[in-house]
């Protein structure tokens, strides 16, 4: 199924198959993932059986990872590496707020410090800016990148990132601050 065709299912009726949606999950190609990314924000309650939280947010992590990482700025339906990374910093804080998710906190943040560490300075800059900074507006989701404080390769951007967080854990955008 092409992008468009899933897009289409959108605003329709009717049950759509977990099962398929599990497959267009699986996807390599960025655009069908983008499109099932949001087919399931938006038509949730009709893919039948609804799919688990381990299943979501795998997907919604890989997705998210590949986007940042691949950084497409020509696209019609995934998103642009700055985009995947705003997204990214909303879902830790969006996790937070439930504690059955902290296994997937970490092992996102685990991936976010593998792929910083194997990184050019651009996509360093697309974490740090687009996603770190934004996840330590909430101080308690700093725990989850403490390795970062005792480390000399990521000491550093971890005490930008902090006090960037600090400065804006009351702005405007900032609703998820817990």
């Amino acid at each position: 199924m092409t992008p468009i065709e899933i897009i289409n299912l959108i605003g329709q009726d009717g049950i759509i198959p977990k099962e398929q949606v599990l497959a267009w999950m699986q996807e390599t190609d960025l655009e069908v993932r983008g499109a099932v990314y949001e087919l399931t924000s938006k038509e949730w309650n009709r893919i039948q059986p609804e799919p688990t939280m381990e299943e979501q947010c795998n997907f919604m992590l890989q997705y998210l990872l590949d986007c940042v990482y691949e950084n497409n700025k020509e696209t019609e339906r995934s998103h642009t590496g700055f985009e995947a990374a705003w997204e990214l910093a909303s879902w830790f804080k969006h996790l937070n707020k439930m504690p059955e998710a902290e296994g997937f906190i970490i092992t996102a943040a685990k991936k976010l410090t593998a792929m910083y560490r194997a990184g050019d300075d651009e996509l360093k800059n697309r974490i740090a800016t687009g996603t770190l900074e934004h996840i330590f507006e909430v101080k308690n989701l700093r725990k989850f990148f403490d390795e970062w404080q005792s480390d000399p390769e990521l000491k550093a951007e971890y005490e930008n990132c902090a006090a960037w967080g600090n400065a804006h854990r009351k702005a405007p955008w900032n609703k998820l601050n817990g």
